[in-house]
């Protein structure tokens, strides 16, 4: 029986990876392995060993669809571990990610006791959720939880800018919302929000220059007024 790897990581924010205690990448012997890892780590209590079979093999019987998976939990434990992936009708992996730091992160956000320790979290927690998860698969099981993940970045960017701008650094809040606006240049609070500070730091004519170039991405869809200060 093979020991686990010591401290080996799962990051899916980005490209998919593994990391060692050392910040070493950790590789699998097939993409097959790589991808139960990955969606055992999107669904941290679980996940029944059939819906496993079924999503990651979608062109497949069941049969044919249960051998791979047995084939690539094989591949998976012969580099992580027998432990990193446990359980019989419902598989569990063991091992620390990325989406549950960030989950981790989000609650001590909303539940900090100050508005320092929300800062730290909010920094920790964003850093991670900034970057689209899994950025260099397409695989379709994973777009409706690359939704969830923006949906986190969008609120955890959001809450970010609000403290950042209550302790008057307007600049750094900015720079956030511009990175939610990358991604999504139609989400209105963040535009909005974007466009008042831009306002308060560099003019009305900047913060007109930003809406109006909003207006040019998205044909002219953007309504709102400029605000006084």
């Amino acid at each position: 029986m093979n020991a686990p790897l010591t401290g080996v990581r799962v990051e899916l924010f980005g490209a998919f990876s593994l990391r060692d205690d050392q910040g070493r990448s950790v590789k699998l012997p097939a993409r097959s392995a790589g991808l139960v890892v990955a969606y055992l780590a999107l669904h941290p209590s679980g996940a029944p060993r059939a819906e496993v079979a079924d999503t990651l093999w979608p062109d497949s019987d069941p049969e044919p669809a249960r051998a791979a998976l047995r084939t690539a939990i094989r591949r998976a434990r012969m580099v992580l571990g027998e432990d990193a992936i446990t359980g019989d009708g419902r598989l569990r992996l063991t091992l620390p990610t990325d989406v549950a730091e960030a989950t981790r992160l989000q609650r001590a956000r909303r539940h900090a006791a100050n508005a320092d320790e929300a800062l730290r979290a909010a920094w920790a927690e964003w850093n991670i959720v900034r970057r689209d998860l899994l950025v260099d698969w397409d695989d379709e099981w994973i777009e409706p939880l690359r939704e969830d993940a923006h949906h986190q970045a969008y609120e955890c960017g959001g809450a970010l800018a609000r403290l950042l701008e209550e302790r008057d650094e307007r600049d750094k809040a900015l720079e956030v919302l511009d990175g939610i606006l990358v991604s999504l240049p139609h989400h209105a609070e963040a535009l909005e929000h974007a466009m008042r500070l831009e306002n308060a730091l560099n003019g009305r004519e900047a913060a007109l220059a930003r809406v109006a170039e909003a207006r040019r991405s998205l044909n002219g869809n953007v309504g709102m007024a400029l605000p006084d200060s």
